[in-house]
């Protein structure tokens, strides 16, 4: 199975999961916290894992398209 295959696989599942496929709303329904911070310009987004609590933190400087597809982006890490 090709990564593509499987990272589609993988994203269809989770959307059925979650009864969508907003990453807002994925992320709600897993307990996943999105936040917002100015990153500079260094850095777009990232995920982190501290005291069982799931985060994803985007940089607000981005406009809102591409802050979903960095929350959409981030929703890979905390599965693996």
């Amino acid at each position: 199975m090709s990564a593509i295959d499987y990272i589609s696989r993988e994203a269809n599942k989770l959307a059925r999961e979650c009864h969508s496929r907003d990453p807002y709303e994925i992320c709600n329904a897993l307990g996943i916290y999105v936040r917002q911070h100015d990153l500079g310009t260094a850095i777009k987004a990232y995920y982190f894992y501290q005291s069982r609590i799931r985060n994803i933190v985007i940089n607000y400087n981005v406009n809102a398209a591409l802050q979903r597809i960095l929350v959409a982006h981030e929703l890979g890490y905390p599965n693996q």
